[in-house]
């Protein structure tokens, strides 16, 4: 098993509504690419794990078998980590990511099998508290980004699914730069799909702070208003 560190720099996002809730709390984005969708048959292959911090420091840590056979030894050194988080960037994680992976630590017998970081789902936030799931055909991350603007910032041109491929391909080529290739290929999807959720996040906190401000807007609250307002503003200045 191999650990990837890469370092990045980006405007630490927040808002009064997160603050409220997370301010001072250890973030990091997280994301999982596996064999499959099941636990009880497929192995949890490759995750990535980004620590932000309020300077603009991103370090970001990609955990990759090289055999599925090492799946026991990535998810014991990625547990350890990300219960170093207090609270987690997720897409889809509630129902996909962290029961995948619980599910894989306690089938492999590890010793600690219980994540402590606080999850913020982003698709929960777009599924239930937003009107875009009636303007896509779906709410998969690419097609998400594609209607924020996002779509640019992205390498990797495979899903899921054509990781799966690449990876079996992978385990089962001889050739060294064949190999590279691969593992390349793998690598970015996943590095990728973290740094387009944290692109996607400040837009939903936007979005947070003007729907407070219209919310006392119609209760004549003027002064709360333009604090939410001047909160907003101060996001996406920060972000665009």
């Amino acid at each position: 098993m191999k650990v990837y560190e890469y370092r990045h720099r980006a405007p630490y996002f927040t808002s009064r509504i997160l603050d409220g809730y997370f301010a001072g709390m250890r973030l990091g984005i997280f994301d999982i690419e596996t064999m499959g969708l099941s636990p009880d048959r497929a192995a949890c292959v490759l995750a990535g794990l980004m620590k932000v911090a309020p300077d603009g420091s991103c370090v970001m840590r990609q955990y990759f078998a090289e055999s599925v056979r090492e799946e026991k030894q990535l998810l014991t050194k990625l547990f350890t980590d990300l219960n170093g988080f207090d609270y987690i960037l997720t897409y889809n994680g509630k129902h996909f990511d962290l029961p995948f992976i619980t599910k894989r630590a306690q089938r492999l017998d590890l010793a600690e099998r219980r994540l402590r970081p606080y999850n913020l789902d982003l698709y929960l936030c777009l599924n239930g508290h937003s009107e875009i799931r009636n303007l896509l055909p779906s709410l998969k991350q690419k097609s998400v980004e594609a209607y924020m603007g996002l779509a640019p910032g992205r390498g990797d041109e495979i899903d899921g699914k054509e990781s799966i491929a690449l990876y079996r391909a992978f385990e089962s080529a001889f050739d060294e730069t064949e190999k590279n290739e691969l593992r390349r290929k793998i690598l970015l999807h996943n590095h990728d799909d973290i740094l387009q959720l944290y692109k996607i996040f400040p837009i939903i906190l936007i979005a947070l702070d003007v729907g407070a401000a219209i919310v006392y807007a119609c209760c004549g609250d003027w002064k709360h208003m333009t604090y939410w307002l001047a909160a907003a503003t101060l996001t996406a200045t920060v972000t665009f």
